[in-house]
């Protein structure tokens, strides 16, 4: 295996146990808590899950290549 198919290959499996542990740390999120504060300056926990959701869409287009490069 080539050097980028293997650093593909580590890239893929570093996003599958980072998407994991999301679903995982979602499973005791509930309405009451999307106020809540967030390390990000500015952003309750509604706001913060927006953005990740943002970002897997974003990420799921370019994946499909509707996105140009």
């Amino acid at each position: 295996m080539g050097e980028q198919a293997q650093a593909l290959t580590a890239g893929v499996a570093l996003l599958e146990r980072a998407i994991d542990y999301t679903l995982g740390s979602l499973r005791v999120v509930t309405p009451a808590v999307l106020c809540r504060p967030t390390p990000c300056a500015g952003w309750d926990l509604q706001t913060l899950l927006e953005h990740v959701h943002d970002s897997f869409e974003t990420l799921n287009e370019a994946a499909a290549g509707h996105i140009p490069s």
